[in-house]
């Protein structure tokens, strides 16, 4: 399917990166609805989560400019960490080809030297809670758009 081994660590990268996000913003959903009463200048932000950044942006926008930097951050390491641009390593359509580890930022944790095999183990373990994170949360936005209520309000919480 895939011409070049790059283009498949490409795609691995991707998945990794967007599983990673989803983790995290299905943990922040539900904590900043339910524990996240917090004023960022303006008054407090509340209500459903996917009024948030509406909410942070009317009553401060000077603080909606950190969760970007973050994530312009977070991006900038990716890409001098795992891509090479050099003409060798570029793909017919001219996209840069991952050279290096699919995922790896550089924060080892000494478990892919010392134990190979739990490496890969706990790898497709991230994959997979990854892949359930992002259909959690694709469920939760679904779930406040139709509804109006914050998550767990169907739940009586």
């Amino acid at each position: 399917l895939l011409e070049e081994e790059g283009e498949l660590k490409r795609y691995q990268e991707a998945e990794l990166k967007h599983g990673r996000v989803a983790m995290l913003a299905a943990i922040g959903i539900i904590v900043g609805e339910q524990f996240g009463q917090l004023d960022y200048g303006g008054g407090p932000i509340t209500g459903p989560a996917i009024t948030h950044w509406a909410q942070l942006v009317e009553k401060n926008p000077g603080a909606a400019f950190t969760p970007l930097l973050t994530i312009m951050f977070i991006e900038i390491i990716g890409i001098f960490r795992v891509w090479d641009t050099p003409e060798s390593t570029m793909n017919r359509a001219g996209v840069a080809i991952i050279t290096g580890t699919p995922g790896d930022l550089g924060w080892n944790s000494g478990i892919a030297e010392s134990n190979p095999k739990r490496f890969v183990d706990l790898r497709t373990r991230e994959l997979n809670n990854g892949r359930l994170a992002m259909l959690a949360v694709a469920g939760m936005v679904a779930q406040e758009c139709v509804t109006g209520e914050k998550i767990l309000a169907s739940l009586g919480m």
